[in-house]
């Protein structure tokens, strides 16, 4: 049985439990996403997908797609008997991707007509997620024609079926947590391909601008050498990515230049590089996060040293917290930089795709080469009509 046959079809309801001489007590269970919580992240994400042909094919692919992300972090913590029980959601396949995982990645990689990629990026509780719909509600004012499209935060995506102990981060496991951020890398990669799809589909004449709530690059902010705290180094997982994705070689270049640019909100407990508890206190009460003000703070300057490292300086815009100063001049600020960004570097078919990826990929990339020899747009987007075989050659 194939990854997609025994994990993309959620409603079969698997349970595995292992119970462990010496373990620790406590229990642990995780769930399976289904087709209609994947239908509304697409909606959530502004993709009107349930007029879409390929709406469900894209459904599809996030319910096969998480729910193999489950099954790999619910197995690396069972496997490492630290709890007495813990219930996974289905059998352990291996570490290989589905075959539309694979054709997304592929995607995730690839320049898609018409569609640029924008980072949100930040500390905690910044307003990475709050501003991607604010954006969206200036943009798609301005007379250059933006229709604008968003994606979910994957570790939030993962905590709702149970990862790290639903985003508490209670009963630490290292095991865990390294392949919790291995996935997420890979989900962030995955589903920054199916919405940029959904937006091609969807944009018509208007430029395509995909908000990336973080981006691949997130997880060198929580991993050695930049967190020293943490049991794994950013280039162990870089490794374990390249390795899933069949990228040998995959490079932090490699990941940042997908995008046209990143937008860094700073912690609403920095106020100009300075602690600031009770604006902090006020405004982060998500139930999952559990960072003081300190360690917001603390975050924060550790994301914001990866970043200045990971983007060129015109490439990225530094902004206070959403939730304080003045906003119609941060809007006004993100505006001009995404105008700026675009017209320095427009779109290039092929651009983003790392020189390791290899030939043998499906042949989703033709699509580029479709729009390299000028042939119809009609030819452009794999999803017009779902294959059953990655063989099946494009018409």
């Amino acid at each position: 049985m194939s990854i997609s046959q025994a994990i993309g079809l959620a409603m079969l309801p698997v349970w595995c439990m292992l119970t462990l001489a010496g373990a620790s007590s406590v229990s642990r269970s995780f769930a399976l996403m289904d087709e209609e919580r994947a239908f509304q992240l697409l909606e959530e994400g502004f993709l009107d997908v349930r007029r879409l042909p390929q709406g469900k094919d894209m459904a599809s692919r996030i319910v096969i797609s998480v729910n193999a992300a489950i099954v790999n972090i619910c197995h690396a913590l069972r496997s490492s008997h630290k709890l007495e029980s813990v219930q996974c959601p289905g059998p352990f396949l291996g570490h290989a991707l589905a075959d539309k995982e694979v054709e997304a990645v592929t995607w995730g990689f690839a320049e898609i007509p018409g569609v640029a990629k924008l980072a949100l990026l930040g500390g905690p509780c910044g307003g990475k997620t709050k501003s991607g719909r604010r954006i969206r509600d200036v943009l798609e004012k301005e007379p250059s024609k933006f229709q604008v499209f968003r994606t979910p935060e994957i570790a939030t995506v993962l905590f709702l079926q149970g990862a790290m102990s639903n985003g508490t981060y209670q009963n630490f496991v290292p095991e865990e947590y390294i392949e919790f951020i291995v996935q997420c890398e890979i989900l962030q990669i995955v589903f920054e391909g199916i919405w940029a799809q959904g937006a091609a589909l969807s944009s018509g004449s208007a430029t395509g601008l995909l908000l990336t709530d973080r981006d691949a690059l997130d997880g060198k902010s929580y991993s050695r050498p930049v967190d020293e705290s943490q049991p794994v180094s950013w280039s162990r997982i870089l490794l374990k990515v390249g390795e899933r994705l069949k990228i040998p070689g995959l490079s932090d270049d490699d990941l940042a230049k997908r995008y046209l640019g990143a937008v860094f909100w700073h912690t609403a407990a920095s106020h100009q590089g300075r602690l600031d508890v009770e604006a902090y206190s006020r405004y982060c009460r998500k139930p999952t996060r559990h960072e003081t003000a300190e360690e917001a703070l603390a975050k924060d300057e550790m994301a914001a040293k990866v970043y200045k490292d990971v983007y060129r300086e015109d490439a990225i815009l530094w902004l206070e917290s959403l939730h304080s100063g003045d906003f119609p001049a941060k809007m006004k600020k993100i505006v001009s930089f995404i105008h700026d960004r675009l017209a320095s570097s427009p779109p290039t078919v092929l651009a983003a795709l790392p020189a390791a990826l290899p030939a043998a990929l499906p042949p989703f990339q033709a699509i580029v080469f479709l729009s390299l020899a000028g042939l119809a747009s009609a030819g452009l987007i794999l999803l017009k009509r779902p294959r059953t075989s990655l063989r099946e050659p494009l018409v």
